[in-house]
């Protein structure tokens, strides 16, 4: 399975592993905060066995936590999805 990054301003980064994905993200944004597609807080820790992949949308990430409450995903800076 292989994973694509989008930042909010249309460029595109292919993964092989959703970890590999998400320490890009967050090597970006430092303070990012995401959630996976059932609503759980991801980090770089996580291991790809351990992420809802319900959705062909993994992850949510934002610059930080607060930018994130109460947000739909319109303020995201970035998401994570698998890819063929």
């Amino acid at each position: 399975m292989n994973f694509t990054l989008r930042y909010s301003n249309g460029i595109s980064e292919d993964y092989s592993t959703f970890r590999s994905a998400m320490l890009a993200a967050l090597e970006k944004y430092p303070d990012g905060y995401a959630v996976d597609a059932g609503g759980s807080v991801v980090d770089s820790d996580m291991q790809d066995v351990e992420y809802d992949v319900r959705l062909s949308r993994v992850a949510m990430i934002w610059e930080n936590e607060e930018d994130s409450e109460n947000d739909d995903g319109a303020n995201a800076v970035a998401t994570i999805s698998k890819s063929n």
